[in-house]
């Protein structure tokens, strides 16, 4: 009989699309043997994850991740930033459970694909090929900001091949650039999916270190 588990996690989105590494890492070393239900503080992330079930079930293990563990480590071991809810997990369940994957996992229904992004819909009235750029950072952490006149080099010297979209909540710090489509604020969680499915490729910034792998 499968374990009926409820993983919750209160972190930034950042930190919850890695969690779903550890889900899928999860499901693909013991397929069948859990119903996985999540609480989190972005669930919009688990939308269309064929491993989550939406509505709890009663009696379910109710699990608060962290990625604590890796952290009192990351000095001395080798570990992505990706393998510290796999790990919190596996410690938790009593389990061995390794990192299966490379990468976070995020589902697009067919209907959500098919839809036009916000750069054709709102600016160019026309299929567009473009990259996001998040040229922003948190107050809580400002380790992670690359000097914003770097990024505006980027964006200048690329002008004319390629389309920039600035993108990022508006509750963090966003210096505008020139020459770029601005959607800093004007994104919810699934938009920003979207986009990034549409999206040639991504520049943005994150500090070196050990749990630093994306």
């Amino acid at each position: 009989m499968s374990r009926t588990l409820l993983l919750k996690a209160a972190l930034s989105p950042g930190d919850i699309c890695t969690m779903t590494a550890a889900v899928e890492s999860l499901h693909a070393t013991y397929p069948g043997e859990y119903v996985t239900c999540v609480e989190t503080s972005c669930d919009a992330i688990f939308q269309n994850n064929p491993h989550i079930t939406v509505s709890p079930q009663s009696g379910a293990k109710v699990i608060e991740l962290h990625y604590d563990r890796l952290l009192q480590r990351c000095n001395s071991t080798p570990s992505s930033f990706l393998a510290g809810y796999c790990d919190d997990l596996a410690a938790r369940l009593g389990i061995q459970l390794e990192l299966t994957t490379n990468r976070p996992h995020l589902y697009l229904s067919g209907e959500e694909k098919s839809w036009m992004n916000q750069v054709e819909e709102h600016f160019t009235k026309r299929p567009t090929k473009f990259w996001l750029i998040n040229a922003g950072t948190k107050p809580d952490f400002t380790l992670k900001q690359w000097p914003v006149e770097y990024y505006q080099e980027v964006v200048d010297h690329f002008r004319g091949t390629i389309q920039f979209v600035q993108i990022g909540a508006a509750e963090h710090e966003h210096p505008p650039l020139e020459n770029v489509i601005n959607l800093v604020g004007q994104t919810d969680t699934r938009q920003l999916i979207r986009l990034a499915y549409h999206a040639q490729g991504g520049l943005g910034f994150q500090r070196p270190g050990a749990l630093c792998e994306w």
